[in-house]
């Protein structure tokens, strides 16, 4: 049985990638399929073919034992530019964007995309109260099709780290009070436009918060003035899982290691319990890419439940971002942005066999493949 879709647009060249076959095909919306095709056209996903039998013809290709899913998604990182993305000497600066940082071809991206990481936030880091607008961008593929939203969240901090130094200013309570003011001043005529859009809701906000106090002053800073917001990092959000839920806040979770304590490995499960939103992150480069499954993975093991954990790395995420009509799932007409793994990838022994974005396959195990002029191609990397 196939599920398609027409498409107008992207029709795949002749000698273009039409389909991929594999063992397992899990679509990101909670169908896993056994032995399908994902049939694509051009740069998008036409449509999964149940009980498909391998093509020997061109623009198909086979993996038999292979796991597909959508490509993973770091929800926040500062790839390829992670020292200008904080302003030293200024506490508050709005208009600040992480796409003016974006280097496509920095060797971050790559290293990302071999371990099946298609899409991450780049974020401006914790050290502003209002740091700037995060953009949303693949690791590879066409330079041209590189950034998915260019403003895609405006990133503030409600953590101990923006109050450090000598700025405006050095307690929580006036933290608080200048992110008031930034709010107040935002709405003025004159005053900041990506303020102003995150006052009316048009721009949700991202903010990190570590200790609970922290977590407790973004949620009512929310409420206050009626803001979209989501969290970042909170390692203790699981346990105000029931006020976040209620206002509506989402939490990016992460990122986790062996060190991580267990009251924290267990917030992710409570709040998706709670039914509150979550995705995972890396902060990369501070982490490597791989540190994204590994925050999953031991998420499932402090009891978040294995879809949840997958449908975090992916559809979760991209709804989170607001990119859920872009990626995330494999449903007809979602950019062709998808992985091959050697079997289920919260299985840490688990390994990439290929990874596909925008329809074309940008690595392949054991293979090497021609760097276009201004894209990195991952197995050109070695760490």
């Amino acid at each position: 049985m196939a599920l398609l879709v027409p498409l107008a647009l992207g029709l795949a060249p002749a000698d273009g990638l039409k389909g991929v076959f594999a063992g397992t095909v899990w679509t990101g919306e909670g169908s896993v399929r056994a032995k399908a095709a994902v049939l694509l056209e051009g740069s998008r996903i036409r449509g999964i073919e149940e009980g498909a039998v391998p093509r020997e013809e061109p623009g198909f290709r086979t993996w038999p034992g292979g796991f597909v899913t959508p490509g993973l998604i770091d929800a926040h990182a500062h790839l390829g530019a992670r020292a200008d993305l904080a302003e030293d000497t200024l506490s508050t600066t709005p208009e600040a964007r992480a796409m003016d940082v974006f280097e496509p071809s920095h060797r971050d991206f790559a290293r990302a995309a071999r371990a099946g990481v298609t899409a991450a936030l780049l974020s401006p880091r914790d050290d502003n109260f209002v740091g700037g607008i995060a953009a949303l961008v693949r690791t590879a593929g066409p330079a041209a099709g590189r950034v998915v939203r260019d403003e895609a969240l405006l990133k503030a901090s409600f953590g101990a780290v923006a109050r450090a130094g000598e700025r405006e200013a050095t307690s929580q309570q006036g933290a608080v009070a200048a992110l008031r003011r930034a709010i107040r001043r935002g709405k003025e005529e004159g005053g900041s436009r990506a303020i102003a859009r995150a006052a009316r809701g048009e721009l949700a906000w991202l903010a990190h918060a570590g200790a609970p106090e922290e977590i407790f002053a973004a949620d009512r800073f929310a409420r206050e003035f009626g803001l979209r917001l989501h969290l970042v990092h909170a390692p203790l959000a699981g346990e105000a899982a029931a006020r976040l839920k209620e206002g509506g806040i989402g939490v990016v979770c992460g990122p986790f290691d062996a060190s991580t304590p267990l009251r924290s490995l267990r917030s992710p499960a409570a709040l998706a319990g709670a039914g509150v939103p979550i995705a995972f992150c890396t902060d990369g480069p501070a982490h490597e890419p791989e540190a994204l499954r590994l925050s999953a993975a031991l998420a499932v093991r402090a009891g978040l439940d294995p879809e949840r954990a997958l449908r975090a790395l992916t559809v979760d995420a991209a709804a989170l971002l607001g990119a859920a009509d872009r990626m995330g799932s494999l449903e007809p007409g979602r950019d062709a942005d998808l992985v091959v793994w050697s079997g289920n990838p919260l299985d840490l022994g688990t390994r990439p066999l290929a990874v596909i974005v925008g329809g074309e396959i940008v690595w392949e195990e054991g293979a090497r493949k021609p760097r276009r002029p201004g894209e990195p191609v991952a197995p050109e990397v070695r760490p």
